[in-house]
């Protein structure tokens, strides 16, 4: 079947509709219309335009009983019928829009009002909210129109008001004290900022507030501590004040009353008690013991200030801390000591004194007895050890030893120091260390330095020394002694050169002599006989004779004095001297060759020999 058109706005409707579903008008009946076999297509001219929207105010004032509205002026820009709706975009959540129904035939305008409400039970704070409202076509969605109108919601609501809890507070033995407030915003749609204040009628209370200033959101409620701080009593007394908190804020004020019910008890006296109350020390200065503080019987805490006395005022009394602070209903006890010069060696002292904890004008005390007896000093019985005892040294001017001591006491502490000195006072001592500490039992050493002028040569000296243990009241000593020794090395230097002299004398014979003369040598000497060269018949025996002088020197050595040495050393020398004047006399020599020279070097080095024998 056909659709059916409407004569009125065109729109197709279907075969069995009796009115259009756009514009209502009646339709005509099947058999009135010609069947269609396609609705023709709208033309531009047909369809639906976006519409005009015009606000008559862009602010709209909203509160939780009364509704706002905005009136709202609508076009119909299309040449068909249309219907529209006035939707937000992205409301908040707490607003509902109520309108009328819309709809406009073609190019004609109207007013209609859009209310604005919020939903019921919802709590919406103070604010302004720019909401986007878009008008739009029923018949084609996309075709709308979008303006803006603000919703205003404006503050509204009581003051805030104050409560406090508990509203009394009991205050037994002490001074301070605290209780809360709330500050309840929960009517108000916007924040509050408050001011707090206390006060009480005879301006004697102190309060004390986290912030001065508190802030309460909308709808929201605050809960914040009070301490005040109130005049001490006089034992035994009670008072009872009405405490005042006020928040302000600007005209506005609400106010708290708390009472404070304050009790000042009577102060109980305290026990005290030592443990132990007699002590005895032995060898020790210092002894400890425990003070017993008993506020058992108290209601309050008391702090208490510590001190000793003793009637010679000899004693010296050490606490962890000046003040001792005792919670009610405890026990406290202090560990400290006492302390008190020991008495001479062998002897004993005792010495009562008190302990004192005084609460400003009260005092309490207790009593004990401290009784010190010293025994007599480690120094009587140490073992002072030296290794070696004798130490011996050669061509050196220092030397070390060990110095062990044991305190062999069981129950003192050895404080020493160690000195050393010799009779001469030619030695110089230094200890490392020089001074001890040594526990009861135990044993220390240290390294003793010495160091002495050094011995004449070929000397031996024994120095004889002295080390001392001393507290500074008793000393020990041990003996120990430093021989020094000093090598003589003239013996052998004047061997050395005697030997080297006759040596090089000796080769000095086995040698030529002159540069021009031949030489003739020892194993000539069977020849001298025939020989008619007058050189021929002196040389060989001139080298016999400087080769049993340079023996000769050699052999000096072995006496005292080295008065031999010299002696031939001089008689090689001047027999070799005098044989080349002799030879210069009767030929020309050219002078002397190496051979000379070292007959004549040997000779002064054994002459120098022969001089160290006289040292």
């Amino acid at each position: 079947m056909a659709d059916l058109k409407c004569a009125v706005c065109g729109t197709l409707n279907g075969p069995k509709a009796r009115f259009c579903k756009s514009c209502d008008e009646p339709l005509p009946k099947l058999a009135d219309v010609t069947p269609i076999s396609e609705p023709d297509k709208p033309d531009d001219e047909n369809r639906a335009q976006p519409p005009q929207i015009e606000l008559a105010t862009t602010e709209v004032t909203l509160s939780p009983d009364t509704a706002g509205s905005v009136d709202v002026r609508i076009r119909n820009n299309s040449t068909i019928v249309d219907a529209y709706r006035v939707d937000p975009v992205q409301p908040p959540q707490w607003l509902e829009v109520q309108q009328p129904e819309i709809r406009l035939m073609p190019n004609e305008n109207k007013s209609v009002t859009v209310t604005f409400a919020m939903r019921p039970n919802s709590f919406v704070e103070a604010q302004t909210v720019k909401l986007p409202l878009r008008l739009c076509s029923l018949r084609d969605t996309t075709k709308f129109a979008e303006t803006q109108v603000a919703l205003v919601v404006p503050p509204s609501g009581p003051k805030v008001t104050i409560t406090a809890r508990p509203s009394v507070v009991g205050l037994e033995d002490d001074t301070s004290g605290k209780f809360q407030i709330t500050l309840d915003n929960h009517a108000s749609n916007h924040t509050r900022r408050v001011a707090l204040s206390g006060s009480d009628p005879e301006d004697a209370v102190r309060f004390h507030f986290d912030s001065p200033t508190v802030e309460i959101r909308a709808g929201k409620s605050v809960t914040q501590e009070v301490r005040f701080d109130v005049p001490a009593l006089d034992e035994g007394e009670k008072r009872s004040r009405q405490l005042t908190v006020t928040a302000t804020e600007g005209g506005e004020s609400d106010s708290a009353v708390v009472t404070v019910d304050h009790e000042q008890s009577a102060t109980l006296p305290l026990k005290l008690r030592l443990e132990p109350s007699k002590l005895r020390v032995e060898d020790c200065p210092v002894a400890d013991l425990t003070l017993l503080v008993d506020n058992r019987d108290g209601k309050k805490d008391r702090t208490l200030r510590l001190e000793g006395r003793d009637a010679e005022n000899a004693m010296r009394f050490t606490f962890p801390a000046p003040e001792l602070e005792v919670k009610a209903g405890k026990v406290a006890t202090v560990r400290f000591s006492v302390q008190a010069k020991q008495p001479p060696a062998g002897e004993q002292s005792s010495r009562d004194f008190t302990v004192v904890a005084a609460e400003g004008a009260r005092e309490s005390e207790t009593s004990g007895t401290f009784l010190q007896i010293t025994s007599d000093p480690p120094i009587r019985t140490v073992d002072l050890r030296l290794d070696p005892e004798t130490l011996r040294r050669r061509d050196r001017t220092n030397g070390a030893y060990r110095v062990t001591i044991d305190n062999t006491d069981q129950s003192q502490w050895l404080q020493a120091s160690l000195f050393a000195w010799d009779q001469e006072r030619m030695m110089r001592f230094s200890f490392a260390p020089e001074r001890f500490d040594i526990p009861p039992g135990g044993s220390a050493g240290a390294w003793l330095s010495v160091s002495a002028a050094k011995p004449p040569r070929g000397k031996e000296v024994n120095r004889a020394f002295q080390v001392e243990l001393s507290d500074g009241t008793d000393s020990v000593t041990r003996s120990g002694a430093f021989i020094q020794t000093g090598s003589n090395w003239i013996p052998i230097l004047r061997a050395v050169l005697t030997l080297l002299g006759g040596i090089v004398v000796g080769i000095g014979t086995l040698t030529p002599w002159m540069i021009r003369l031949p030489d003739y040598y020892m194993t000539e000497l069977p020849k001298v006989a025939s020989a008619t060269d007058p050189i021929q018949q002196t040389q060989p025996a001139v080298r016999v004779m400087i080769l049993f002088l340079a023996a000769m020197m050699m052999i000096g050595v072995a006496g005292r004095g080295g008065k031999a040495t010299v002696s031939a050393a001089v008689l090689i020398v001047t027999t070799l001297i005098g044989y080349f004047v002799y030879v210069s006399t009767v030929e020309a020599t050219g002078g002397p060759m190496y051979g000379a020279y070292l007959v004549g070097i040997g000779a002064v080095i054994g002459f120098a020999g022969g001089m160290l024998g006289r040292l």
